[in-house]
């Protein structure tokens, strides 16, 4: 109920009340994945990377097997500036959705892996501005929508 309530002001534009709503919904049921994968996003699009890999952690210890949580861990850590997290939760999403026989995910966490470690092997990037160059530019456009949340899409294995 907390979680489409949520949605609705996501779609609405109401971020505050849509992070408001989402947290009320977490301390309710600290258990529901699908509500804290929504509000790490929401933290993602916010550009609040540390406090969205806080949360996919919690979204991990729940769901080790969650290929779409390293996934986006990968990409927060990433934009954060943390290269070493960034790359474990790529790889890790890789073995994930191979595992899974998941081709879709699979290959864009590929494009994922290979873009850190094109980058690494650049030299590394240090500063927050210059590792948004690390990423392939889907990958931070290719996160699960909200749309396919509502329809139960995320959280599930």
């Amino acid at each position: 109920k907390l979680l489409k309530a949520g949605m609705e002001y996501l779609n609405q534009g109401k971020i505050p009340e849509a992070i408001k709503i989402l947290n009320q919904a977490v301390l309710i049921d600290p258990r529901d994945a699908s509500t804290s994968f929504v509000l790490a996003q929401t933290y993602m699009h916010l550009k609040r990377y540390e406090s969205a890999v806080g949360i996919l952690d919690n979204v991990i210890k729940m769901e080790p097997d969650n290929g779409e949580a390293y996934y986006l861990k990968s990409v927060a850590s990433g934009l954060s500036g943390n290269r070493e997290e960034a790359m474990s939760a790529a790889k890790k999403s890789v073995a994930i959705f191979q595992e899974k026989r998941d081709e879709k995910n699979f290959k864009r966490a590929i494009v994922l892996l290979q873009g850190l470690s094109s980058a690494d092997n650049s030299g590394g990037v240090s500063s927050n501005a210059n590792s948004k160059r690390a990423f392939p530019r889907d990958a931070v456009s290719s996160n699960i929508s909200a749309d396919s949340q509502m329809n139960g899409s995320v959280g599930q294995k």
